[in-house]
């Protein structure tokens, strides 16, 4: 599948939406980590050197704000791309998160194939990671090797 090897950290703290949106992006062939609090972010950055991270601006342990400025001034994070997710719609708060160096916005509940577009559009430019790279196995490869037995049938949801 085309999107094979990115990893992305998914920052979302409704446990329902984390678990819709990661599962959406695993069928896309993504590897997602799922981080529900700042902590679990930054071990998951640590742990999974993400591609991008898509985050919860509805995060309840700290200001999205100063979150995000967090991640633009921190060496391993400052050129990561981010997709910003929140409920709210506001203009105020789109600009701000755009000056505190978001690279797209997606207001929830989303489109799916909203979704897909804004990810594929940030990681186009990303360098994949190949599987064979990764020191531990994972059910991407699985994905993977349907993907390919699927990869010249026309998917619905992209026509």
């Amino acid at each position: 599948m085309a999107n094979s090897g990115h990893r992305l950290l998914l920052v979302e703290t409704d446990s329902l939406l984390a678990e819709v949106t990661s599962y959406r992006l695993h069928l896309l062939g993504y590897r997602v980590e799922v981080a529900g609090t700042t902590a679990e972010l930054w071990a998951g950055v640590d742990r999974l050197r993400p591609h991008a991270v898509l985050i919860s601006l509805d995060i309840d342990d700290l200001d999205p704000m100063d979150l995000l400025e967090r991640l633009a001034s921190d060496t391993t994070t400052a050129n990561l791309p981010l997709i910003a997710m929140s409920s709210q719609s506001d203009l105020d708060q789109v600009e701000r998160v755009w000056k505190n160096g978001v690279s797209d916005y997606l207001v929830t509940p989303y489109d799916p194939i909203v979704l897909e577009r804004k990810v594929a559009r940030l990681l186009s430019d990303v360098p994949r990671t190949s599987i064979a790279d990764e020191t531990e196995t994972t059910d991407e490869e699985d994905i993977e090797s349907v993907a390919h037995e699927t990869a010249d049938e026309p998917l619905a949801m992209n026509a």
